[in-house]
């Protein structure tokens, strides 16, 4: 696994809002940062999704995107905590 660029998960937390919020701050976090740079699974899902969605994801969108990938078994149910907590 890739060194984390931090250890603070409140900070990727942060990064990963920024992405959501700007799409041109999310254009270049997608080109320097790798799934890897995340501290667990649950971020680099969301660092996945915003980096490979076709189009600017809202928070509505966003999680409309972790209910499909629920339901496409991607991520387990009871895991779901791990995403939204």
């Amino acid at each position: 696994m890739a060194d984390q660029f931090t250890d603070s998960r409140e900070y990727q937390i942060k990064l990963l809002a920024y992405m959501l919020g700007s799409h041109d701050f999310c254009a270049a976090a997608a080109d320097t940062l790798r799934d890897e740079h995340f501290s667990d699974r649950a971020l680099q899902w969301f660092f996945e999704t915003l980096r490979d969605a076709p189009i600017k994801l809202s928070p509505a969108t966003l999680q409309h995107e972790l209910v499909k990938s629920v339901q496409n078994k991607v991520i387990k149910q009871d895991e779901i905590d791990k995403y939204i907590g």
